[in-house]
């Protein structure tokens, strides 16, 4: 079994009031509250792995997590804002056995979690997509998506 939290960046700087490269968009004081919440609730699940979209915002959600188990945040184009549910998924699924956190935007997050409804997966929690927020999903050894419980953000 492969448990994957999916996790939404937290709250950052609105788009309207950061004039720089859009993927260098930082969190707010309440995203990086949320980024605390997520490394105290995620840090004894077990997890193995973290990847994280190359934008600042995704990093700096997961980062605190990270650094809290002694791993690095891998960066997966995957992830990033824009891809495809495919490539999402499909990242996903050629990850190896065990725990992953991956940060994502939630473009990504809505079209594969729309894929996900529409293959039968029942997604607890009804269609939310929150900034902080995340989703525990769940893999067979077929790689087929067994469970998908959403996780509102908290912060510390």
């Amino acid at each position: 079994m492969k448990r994957i939290y999916f996790v939404r960046h937290a709250q950052a700087l609105d788009r309207e009031k950061w004039h720089h490269l859009d993927e260098h968009r930082p969190l707010t004081e309440l995203g990086q509250r949320q980024s605390d919440g997520i490394r105290h609730a995620l840090r004894r699940a077990g997890v193995e792995h973290v990847i994280s979209s190359r934008a600042y915002r995704c990093m700096d959600t997961v980062w605190p997590l990270a650094l809290s188990l002694g791993l690095r945040v891998a960066r997966s184009d995957a992830l990033f804002e824009g891809s495809s549910a495919g490539d999402a998924l499909r990242l996903m699924r050629r990850l190896r056995d065990g725990r992953v956190a991956l940060s994502t935007h939630g473009d990504v997050m809505l079209d594969v979690l729309e894929r996900l409804a529409a293959d039968g997966v029942d997604l607890d929690g009804g269609m939310r997509l929150a900034k902080g927020a995340w989703w525990v999903l769940e893999l067979d050894v077929r790689g087929r998506f067994t469970r998908a419980a959403y996780h509102p953000a908290t912060t510390r």
